[in-house]
Parts: C-alpha cells; sequence; structure tokens
C-alpha cells in the first residue's frame, strides 16, 4: 500500500493520466364440420363466355437481400459499468441496426488508449470525458465531439454516515483521499477557494486505487473523493458502508462529461455514420431513462461476473441524474449548451489541464448530428 502527503495546491497541478430456439407446437384445431353447400341457383340462359387469352403471370420476385450493416467501433474511456447502460441499450434493443451499424462497444485501458486509436483509424467514436479529449486536441489531434451524455460531472465527497458531511465547508480540518490521475485531486484547489475555504485548511492525501479504498475504511482518512456512478456505490453495496456524500457540481464547480468523438475527418466524410450513431445512443438514452430498473438488469445479464444485479441498479440510478444541467433541461438526449461548454473549458484552463484555448467553444463540439426530436 503506497501513498504520499500532497498539499492541495501542488496536487491542483497534475494532470490527468488515466480511466451481450424455442419450437412452437401448434396445437391442431378440434375438426369442425363443413357447412352444408347451400342450393344451386336455377340455372339461367347466359351465353357462354368468349375464351381469353392465357394471361402471363408475373414471376415470383426474390425478397430483397439484407443490407450489411457497417462495422464500427465504439471505444469506451474504461471499463464496462453500470453507467453505460444507454450503450448497451442501443445495441440490444437494435437501435444501432435500424441505422445500418454493426457497432463494437470496447473497453478503455492504460494499453488501450482511446484517443490514440482514434488517431491511428483503428476506432471510429469513443466516449469519453473532456479531461482527455481537450487536451488531445490541443496537441494537434483533429478531434470533434458530436454528442454529450453525461452532462452533470458525478464526482463527489463521501464521509461514512456517522461523519458529518453537509458540504464543502465540512471538509476544514479534515482528510480527504483520492487518486493521482483523479478528477476530484485536479480540481480540489480552484473548488475550495470557490467555495471561500483556504486549501491548507484541507489535507488532500495522493494514494493509488487500493490504498484509498483501504485509507478510507480503515478510518485513516475521515473523506474520499470519487465517482457516485462507481466509487461510492461499490462501498455501499460490496462493502455494506452506509455514506454521506455530495457532488462538486452541485456547489459551483461543474464540467460536462462523457460524450461521443471522433476525427473530424473520418465524421465529415461519413456523415451518416455519425448521425446514425448518435440517434441509436439517443434513443438508448431514453429507454434507459424510462426503464431504469429493465436498463440495470440488461447490463447485468450482460455482465453477471463484473456487474452484480443490486451494484448495477446503484450505478444506473446515479447515472440518470447526470444527464442534464440547468442550459440543457428539455433539450434532446446529448445536445449541448454553449455555455456549458465555455464553463467546462475554463475549468480545464483554471486548473493547467490545458494551456490555451479557442476564442470560439464551437471549435470543439456541433450539434449538427443530434436529433432534435428525442427527448
Amino acid at each position: 500500500m503506497s501513498f504520499t502527503k500532497f498539499s492541495v495546491k501542488s496536487v491542483s497541478l497534475i494532470v490527468l493520466l488515466s480511466m451481450l430456439a424455442v419450437l412452437i407446437v401448434g396445437c391442431t384445431p378440434a375438426a369442425t364440420q363443413a357447412p352444408a353447400e347451400p342450393p344451386k341457383e336455377k340455372a339461367t340462359d347466359v351465353p357462354p363466355v368468349a375464351p381469353t387469352e392465357k394471361e402471363e403471370v408475373a414471376p415470383t420476385q426474390a425478397a430483397p437481400a439484407e443490407k450489411a450493416l457497417t462495422p464500427i467501433n465504439l471505444r469506451l474511456s474504461w471499463k464496462y459499468k453500470g453507467e453505460y447502460a444507454h450503450l448497451f441499450a442501443a445495441r440490444e434493443l437494435g437501435y444501432f441496426k435500424d441505422e445500418g451499424l454493426d457497432v463494437n462497444i470496447l473497453e478503455g485501458s492504460d494499453k488501450a488508449n482511446p484517443v490514440q486509436l482514434l488517431v491511428q483509424g483503428e476506432d471510429q467514436f469513443a466516449y469519453l470525458d473532456p479531461t482527455k479529449t481537450i487536451p488531445a486536441i490541443h496537441q494537434g489531434m483533429d478531434l470533434l465531439i458530436v454528442g454529450t451524455f453525461v452532462q452533470k460531472m458525478p464526482v463527489g465527497v463521501a464521509t461514512k454516515a456517522s461523519v458529518k458531511n453537509d458540504g464543502p465547508q465540512d471538509m476544514v480540518g479534515k482528510k480527504i483521499v483520492d487518486t493521482a490521475a483523479s478528477t476530484g485531486s485536479l480540481i480540489m484547489e480552484p473548488f475550495l477557494k470557490l467555495n471561500n475555504i483556504d486549501p491548507a485548511s484541507v489535507e488532500l492525501i495522493i494514494a493509488d486505487g487500493g490504498a484509498k479504498t483501504s485509507m478510507f475504511l480503515n478510518d485513516q482518512v475521515q473523506m474520499m473523493s470519487g465517482y457516485v456512478t462507481n466509487d461510492f456505490p461499490v462501498l455501499e453495496v460490496t462493502q455494506g458502508v452506509d455514506l454521506n456524500y455530495w457532488l462538486f457540481a452541485d456547489y459551483g464547480y461543474n464540467m460536462l462529461m462523457h460524450g461521443i468523438l471522433g476525427s473530424r475527418e473520418y465524421i465529415e466524410k461519413n456523415p451518416e455514420i455519425t448521425a446514425g450513431l448518435v440517434r441509436a445512443v439517443q434513443r438508448g438514452s431514453k429507454w434507459a431513462h424510462d426503464n431504469p430498473a429493465e436498463a440495470a438488469k440488461m447490463m447485468h445479464n450482460l455482465f453477471p461476473d463484473i456487474l452484480p444485479e443490486d451494484l448495477t441498479v446503484a450505478m444506473w440510478n446515479e447515472a440518470l441524474k447526470m444527464f442534464f444541467t440547468e442550459n440543457s433541461k428539455g433539450q434532446p438526449y446529448g445536445w449541448q449548451s454553449e455555455k456549458d461548454w465555455e464553463d467546462t473549458i475554463e475549468k480545464l484552463y483554471s486548473t493547467g489541464v490545458i494551456k490555451e484555448r479557442f476564442d470560439d467553444v464551437n471549435k470543439y463540439f456541433t450539434n449538427d448530428y443530434i436529433d432534435m426530436s428525442i427527448k
């Protein structure tokens, strides 16, 4: 177990490094007696009808062959989790197929950098957050975000239920643990300053993933920063720990999160594929929101070894709350507010994640491929 103490100020400069034959036996109905033949009408003297030429019978037309599906890869930011239910719903319910697409949803990992795989042409699309995509754009990678589905940052601060944790003010004098490559550790100092808290009054401890959880469970720290769609449900469901937690976004610090992106060159050459992919994910998002229990059960059935049903339900129930901001409420799934992008870019710039920024945020994203009818 390894961990290192850092001041909040020094940690804030850390750049974010990582992240699915029933045979129907017909029952023969009981025979019924055919109705008696009706009496024949009396013949009338009708002149015989002249024989006609034999009518030409049209040849039977073969059923049209099913159109081949276009295979594409959609790479996730990390491992399969309950929060991806809307993406898998689009696949399992046939929404991708409706668009002529055969979409392979792939995991991300330390060895499979989604941005690099996009640039190399091995993947066509990725599903990432802007802490990965915006720096890559400023490093010269011509990427375009075509829909953002997680728009409220699902990162927060948790304590055990016995510890008072009603908001940022309860961080004063506490020890909080997080990992070096996390959103929480990256934004800690500017978040504290935004809420008029002296960063020196909070001790941020950086640890690896295993040590982070162990330190929290063993009361070596009072607080833990993590994802409400992953870290906190894991503790509550698998460890039986009751938690108090809140979100950074509820106290003035929000950034847009996971969305679909691809290389601008591929998108511009394949507008129908791009629009089809986005539309299918929009439909999957709407279905998963309207049917949360079914969506969670679907994910569990697809990945029973890694996603226990109760944990998947907890993950998806939290993810449901993250799809819209005040600026995008009432808009279609995936639609992006220019104001939200301006705020996101400003936060990435002020925390040092990016050293420069475009004057026009529309250079980062587009709503051109959003189906405005899917709300």
